[in-house]
């Protein structure tokens, strides 16, 4: 059977969200054909027994491929990728789902008729553990438009992964081996697909994201979020080296710097001089020391100001 699309799902303990995820799916309502791929990673609850009840139900569409042993997020996600072999691929986590059956017969006939796109992407919602509604604006106002490779490099837009239609001829077959050291794997599947054409935003709701306690990104503090971008933020400088993708990385990394003196008030006393002392290196390596400077100017102050307070006491 030939597969316009690809669905690839990473699974991992998502047993609490792993159904609604699923039949999301193959509720599709498409006049192609798509197969949906998971990649199975040994959990320790009942995902396998409810992916095996699905691929009964649906053996032309749900392709399993369940681990033998558990190898991380990274592995599986390579793993999956190397299955790609339709035109289109679509992502959805075991813990998130789609919210309108006709997600990819939308998407697909947008790509289709608007060739100079490389993806497209929608709105979605962000949901809880209980799947409460907690926001409904993800997409802030800036981001419903269509972006180009550099507005992908410059910014960590929160684009929702499940909402996501990628061409996979824009795709590196086989991925970069440091592809997989990235903590943020999703910005830079986009920057690698937007080399070869534009985002194109799409006026309606796909998809929900999911929030909990047992998320890979969410159960993360902000400086740890921020840290990952910036270690996402170094294998991006060595892959995209032109020079109008390289000033793009610049104002990247200067808002994640940005972000991380905010995240300074949430650490130890004892690990404050040490954070700024690194984020002052970074600033210097990457010829972006005035902004670092203005940015931080007042958290120095502060930090020498209570410096000489506890001297005094």
């Amino acid at each position: 059977m030939n597969y316009l699309v690809d669905i690839l799902m990473p699974v991992y303990n998502h047993e609490q969200f792993l159904e609604q995820a699923l039949q999301s799916i193959v509720s599709q309502k498409t006049n192609f054909n798509f197969r949906l791929v998971v990649g199975e990673d040994c959990s320790t609850d009942k995902s396998r027994q409810i992916i095996e009840k699905f691929q009964k139900n649906y053996p032309n569409i749900l392709v399993p491929f369940f681990r033998k042993k558990n190898i991380g997020a990274h592995q599986n996600s390579k793993l999956l990728f190397a299955e790609m072999a339709a035109k289109y691929v679509a992502i959805c986590e075991g813990d998130d789902y789609w919210t309108d059956p006709d997600k990819l017969q939308k998407q697909v006939d947008f790509l289709e008729s608007n060739t100079e796109f490389a993806m497209c992407f929608t709105k979605h919602i962000t949901i809880n553990q209980l799947g409460e509604v907690i926001d409904n604006k993800s997409n802030l106002v800036r981001l419903n438009r269509n972006l180009n490779h550099e507005d992908i490099l410059a910014n960590n837009y929160f684009i929702g992964t499940a909402s996501v239609l990628i061409k996979r001829e824009t795709l590196p077959q086989p991925f970069p081996t440091i592809y997989f050291n990235a903590p943020n794997g999703d910005y830079l599947l986009y920057s690698l697909a937007t080399k070869f054409g534009d985002v194109a935003f799409l006026d309606f709701n796909s998809a929900a994201y999911r929030i909990h306690d047992n998320g890979i990104w969410t159960s993360r503090n902000s400086a740890q979020k921020y840290w990952a971008m910036y270690k996402t933020f170094l294998i991006s400088v060595n892959l995209f080296k032109e020079k109008k993708e390289q000033l793009a990385l610049k104002q990247n990394l200067s808002k994640i710097l940005q972000h991380l003196t905010w995240a300074y008030f949430e650490l130890p006393k004892s690990e404050h001089f040490k954070f700024i002392i690194k984020s002052f290196f970074i600033s210097l390596r990457f010829g972006v020391l005035k902004t670092w400077l203005s940015i931080n100017s007042d958290l120095i102050n502060l930090f020498f100001k209570n410096k000489l307070r506890a001297k005094s006491t």
